[in-house]
C-alpha cells in the first residue's frame, strides 16, 4: 500500500515537471520545487536525469535567467566547485548568442571564485536594466543608464559621480539592487518632499533607514545619513533630538542605552509575559533596568501584572536603588 502511495506520488510529480517544461515561459520556480522535492523523497536518485531534461529545454529556448536559477540550486547541492563551474559555463554558452549576455556571461570570474558566486553575479548583471536603482561602496547610489556590451561596462549616474563608466566585473561584484522602499529610493523619487519629512519628522526617517540598512549604533547611522547627504553632520544634533523623543514611546523601536550598541526595529512589541520577567530578574545593569521599566511602563497595565511580575519588579528596582546609592 505505501509503495502504491509512493508511486502515484511520484507520477503525479514527473506529470507536473513535464506540464512545466512544455509551458511557454517555462514556470521556473514550479521546476525548482519540484527537483527541490524530488531530492529528498526515495526517488532522489532520478533528480539528475530530470536536471538534464531541465537544462536541455532551458538551454533550447535560450531562457537565460531561468538557467541561471536551475544552477544556482544545483550549486548548493554540488561540493566538486570545479568541475561543476565547468559545467556552468558549457551550458551557460549554449544558452545566448546575445552581445550583453556573453559580456555579462564573461565578466563573472568563472574558476576565480565559486560557482555558486559568479551565478550570483551573472544574475545581477542580467537585472540590471536601464533605469534599475543600485548602491556602490565606494559612490553611493546611482540609476542605471546603459550597458556596453563592446567595453563590457556599465555607465550608471551615480548622485556625487553622473555617468561614471564601471567594469561589468566591478558591477556584478560590488553593486547591489536599491528596492523602491528603500530611503535613498524615497529620497531619489522626491527629494523635496523628503527633505521636509526629515525636517518634520525625523522618527519617520530614522525608521526608515533602519529598515533600509538594518540595525546599527546611532553613529554609524549619523554617518550613514551624513553620506547620502540626508542630514549633514552639523545638523545631527538637532535632528537626533528630535528622533529620539518621537521614538521614545514606540515599543517596535529598541533604542539602545550605550552609543557602541545597534539601534534596531523590533518585529513586534514586547509580550511582557513570564519570559519577559524572567530575563528582567536576570538583569545586573542598571541603565538597562531603567530602561526595560520604562518600556513596561509605556506598554502594560499595572493592574495585568502578576505576582511574580511584581516580585520581580521589586527585586530589581531595590538592586538598581542599592547599587545606585553605592
Amino acid at each position: 500500500m505505501e509503495a502504491a502511495r509512493e508511486h502515484d506520488g511520484l507520477a503525479q510529480l514527473e506529470e507536473r515537471f513535464l506540464e512545466d517544461l512544455e509551458a511557454r515561459p517555462i514556470p521556473i520556480d514550479s521546476i525548482l520545487v519540484g527537483l527541490r522535492f524530488l531530492r529528498k523523497s526515495p526517488h532522489a536518485n532520478l533528480t539528475d536525469s530530470w536536471v538534464q531534461l531541465a537544462v536541455g529545454k532551458l538551454v533550447e529556448l535560450g531562457d537565460c535567467q531561468g538557467l541561471v536559477a536551475l544552477l544556482t540550486l544545483l550549486a548548493g547541492w554540488r561540493d566538486d566547485l570545479r568541475a561543476f563551474g565547468e559545467f556552468c559555463c558549457r551550458t551557460l554558452k549554449q544558452a545566448s548568442q546575445d552581445r550583453v549576455w556573453n559580456a555579462c556571461f564573461d565578466s563573472v570570474a568563472w574558476g576565480e571564485v565559486p560557482a555558486q558566486e559568479s551565478l550570483r553575479r551573472l544574475d545581477f548583471l542580467l537585472d540590471c536594466r536601464p533605469g534599475v536603482a543600485c548602491l556602490d561602496k565606494t559612490w553611493g547610489f546611482g540609476i542605471v543608464k546603459r550597458i556596453d556590451d563592446f567595453y563590457k561596462r556599465m555607465i550608471v549616474d551615480f548622485t556625487n559621480k553622473p555617468n561614471h563608466a564601471l567594469s561589468l566585473a566591478h558591477a556584478g561584484e560590488n553593486l547591489v539592487f536599491v528596492p523602491d522602499q528603500h530611503i535613498l529610493a524615497v529620497q531619489h523619487r522626491d527629494p523635496a518632499a523628503f527633505a521636509r519629512q526629515t525636517a518634520e519628522q525625523p522618527g519617520e526617517v530614522v525608521r526608515l533607514a533602519l529598515l533600509s540598512f538594518g540595525a546599527m549604533p546611532v553613529t554609524r547611522l549619523a554617518a550613514l545619513l551624513d553620506e547620502h547627504r540626508i542630514v549633514p553632520a552639523p545638523a545631527w544634533k538637532a535632528f537626533w533630538e528630535g528622533a529620539r523623543k518621537a521614538l521614545k514611546s514606540d515599543p517596535l523601536v529598541e533604542i539602545p542605552v550605550k552609543r557602541t550598541e545597534p539601534l534596531r526595529l523590533r518585529e513586534a512589541a514586547p509580550a511582557f509575559d513570564r519570559g519577559w520577567f524572567a530575563e528582567l530578574r536576570a538583569e545586573r545593569d542598571i541603565v538597562r533596568i531603567t530602561r526595560q521599566i520604562a518600556e513596561l511602563e509605556a506598554g502594560a497595565a499595572p493592574a495585568s501584572l502578576d505576582d511574580y511580575a511584581r516580585e520581580s519588579l521589586s527585586d530589581r528596582l531595590a538592586f538598581a536603588l542599592k547599587g545606585a546609592y553605592n
